[in-house]
């Protein structure tokens, strides 16, 4: 059976993603300020050609998974928000002193600034499970005071 043969544009593509995954190990394990687009196209398997064709320099390659790291977490957010939210029959803004939207942005805050703090100061400055563990109060603090999380009675 013959092979499709991929069109240039999918082989940019599917160098990008590779340059972008790269990057990403790269800035995780060293940080911001000690990794090079020469150790990126080295983790790739690529030129350094290759890497500056997808990026014009390492602080757009940064800024762009850092995009993409921010908006998988926006997602993140909105589906543990949506859960919360259908638990209760109350409207989150009477509840909370706020909309939802404006939830969205403190919570996706968050998110980026732990990101930017982990992908500038590498792993050991922001634990892996970091986000999950601040997003957990939120969400644990939204339902209590929208009244979905049941109270320890006092005896």
């Amino acid at each position: 059976m013959k092979r499709k043969r991929k069109t240039q544009a999918e082989r940019r593509e599917e160098t990008r993603k590779l340059v972008l995954a790269a990057a990403a190990g790269v800035f995780a394990k060293r940080g911001f300020h000690a990794t090079s687009l020469d150790a990126v196209a080295g983790e790739a398997g690529f030129s350094r050609g290759a890497v500056y064709y997808n990026s014009a320099d390492k602080d757009e390659l940064f800024l762009e998974l850092l995009d993409r790291r921010c908006a998988e977490r926006a997602q993140d957010l909105r589906t543990a928000l949506d859960e919360v939210v259908a638990e209760r029959t109350r409207p989150v803004s009477g509840t909370l002193g706020m909309e939802p939207e404006q939830l969205d942005v403190v919570i996706d805050s968050l998110g980026t600034g732990l990101s930017a703090h982990h992908m500038l100061h590498g792993p050991q400055a922001v634990p892996p499970d970091l986000f999950s563990k601040a997003l957990a109060l939120l969400v644990d603090g939204i339902a209590e005071r929208a009244g979905a999380v049941p109270q320890p009675q006092e005896a």
